[in-house]
């Protein structure tokens, strides 16, 4: 599965202090099943309990919204582009040249830093010094 997660931070001030409730946060799925859904806490309707939250869950599946059985992959759509001839997806000479531009000053600053590169097995989640970079401002991965 491949997905983007973005949690949202706590209020600095919330009414509903000690009610325990996960953050709210924005889920954008990638694949296998293409969609957006929206997390978030939100009061109760209810007239016993003013102060009750539960999580809500906001959907958009995009295979459900559609008429098709599947939806196709995306290289799938970029085969099918290249047979009928429809270039509009493919990149141009011009902005290939330029992304190897940009990737060649980036070998050569850190050539010039003579960084070593930090190794990880094979369908690890990354070197354990990545979790101490992104938890240093607050923030966590998504699991």
């Amino acid at each position: 599965m491949t997905e983007i997660v973005i949690t949202y931070k706590d209020l600095p001030y919330n009414v509903f202090s000690g009610k325990t409730q996960k953050a709210n946060r924005l889920v954008i799925r990638l694949q296998p099943n293409e969609g957006i859904e929206m997390h978030m806490v939100s009061k109760k309707q209810t007239l016993k309990n003013k102060m009750a939250l539960v999580n809500q869950v906001l959907n958009l599946d995009f295979l459900g919204s559609s008429e098709m059985d599947r939806i196709p992959e995306a290289y799938e759509r970029l085969f099918l582009d290249a047979i009928n001839g429809d270039q509009s997806l493919f990149v141009g000479r011009e902005e290939i040249e330029e992304s190897w531009r940009w990737c060649d000053a980036l070998i050569d600053a850190w050539h010039k830093q003579e960084t070593e590169v930090r190794s990880y097995p094979a369908g690890s989640w990354g070197p354990a010094k990545s979790e101490l970079l992104i938890e240093k401002d607050g923030r966590s991965w998504h699991e």
